[in-house]
């Protein structure tokens, strides 16, 4: 995906041959726009950056220097966001940290290297198993914590998330935890059982921040389903975009 954005980008600029050629620029930006629809991207979106690369450049004398230059600072404006940025720790510990998203999304993983992170800085994780819909989630999360040496709480005899969730935080009370990481099932926001079960879910843990997990590659239906889930249910949520 990257590979194909960073081509488009080159293809851009290769349009623009001379200085001051306003023809040469509106063909870039055409060859950008051609090139971020194909890649998925939001057609607002994509209006937004090639109108300020437009003016930028303009503004700065058309070359490719000043094309690149606008369109690295249209970039950056656009993937800006304002609040605090990365992992806010909670003043009274433990922090607890929901991990939600579609089924096979990559919540499991995600939560995985979540905890790697938080574990060089020097923090005492848990990581919950509260995946009981999947039948090999608890199995993958044991391989996973046991592989990067962080506690796991599960419940084998529990067939309730809610249960378990409720478990494992008077666990991560008693033993002075600094992070909880909650792994639960891949739902459809269409799926009222799930989606009230998930709610339930959250009562119980009351988290400090609610990640929804989605494999970056599905373009602009990432966006839409976590929109559904955060009108729906969760307005504090925050998207992590998986990678692949």
């Amino acid at each position: 995906m990257f590979d194909t954005l960073t081509d488009s980008f080159t293809n851009a600029i290769k349009k623009i041959r001379f200085h001051d050629d306003e023809k040469a620029l509106i063909k870039a930006l055409n060859e950008l726009k051609k090139n971020l629809l194909k890649a998925d991207v939001n057609h607002k979106v994509v209006k937004e950056l090639l109108a300020k690369v437009q003016v930028d450049t303009k503004a700065n004398g058309i070359g490719k220097d000043q094309f690149l230059d606008a369109m690295r600072k249209a970039l950056y404006e656009l993937l800006e966001i304002g609040g605090s940025k990365g992992f806010t720790f909670s003043p009274n510990p433990p922090t607890v940290i929901l991990m939600t998203g579609l089924q096979g999304s990559g919540k499991t993983t995600t939560t995985g290297k979540l905890a790697v992170y938080l574990k060089n800085k020097q923090k005492k994780v848990l990581i919950v198993a509260a995946d009981l819909q999947r039948l090999a989630a608890v199995e993958q999360l044991r391989q996973i914590t046991t592989q990067i040496e962080v506690e796991l709480f599960e419940e084998t005899d529990s067939t309730n998330p809610v249960d378990v969730v409720s478990a494992a935080m008077k666990y991560a009370n008693s033993k002075l935890y600094d992070v909880v990481l909650i792994d639960t099932a891949g739902r459809l926001a269409i799926d009222d059982e799930l989606m009230g079960e998930l709610s339930e879910v959250k009562k119980v843990a009351n988290p400090h921040e609610i990640y929804y997990v989605a494999d970056s590659l599905t373009g602009q239906d990432a966006i839409r389903t976590a929109t559904s889930f955060k009108e729906q249910f969760f307005q504090n949520m925050m998207v992590i975009l998986r990678v692949v």
